[in-house]
């Protein structure tokens, strides 16, 4: 399982420096916090996770001119009323991403996550 996520960018992306591109990718994050740990949620649902407080750790770096990774900091939260548990635990996460210069955004992968098979009786 891999989510992906797209994001709009507040700035268009033709002709401008790389410096520029980092600084409107971090605005991004920082914007769309609440929807990027949305995304990842689904990672841990079935551990009953929630993530939140998503943040960029360290640079972003570039493989291309319009992709890369980018490393992010989060807290899963889990919360189980019937075992009496409650807990965060403090995950990191590297993210890829593509530029899409003419749609304005950027598409960020998570890893690609194998999903649990049936069980064997």
């Amino acid at each position: 399982m891999q989510e992906l996520l797209e994001l709009p960018l507040d700035q268009p992306l033709q002709d401008i420096d790389i410096q520029s591109v980092i600084s409107i990718l971090e605005k991004a994050i920082v914007a769309q916090q609440t929807t990027l740990g949305m995304m990842l949620s689904y990672l841990y649902r079935d551990q009953g996770g929630v993530v939140e407080n998503v943040h960029q750790v360290g640079e972003i770096k570039f493989e291309t001119p319009t992709s890369g990774s980018i490393r992010v900091a989060f807290d899963v939260v889990v919360f189980n009323a019937c075992w009496d548990t409650h807990g965060t635990d403090p995950e990191i996460m590297i993210l890829h991403f593509n530029l899409d210069e003419d749609a304005g955004s950027v598409k960020l992968y998570s890893p690609s996550w194998p999903e649990r098979g049936q069980d064997e009786i």
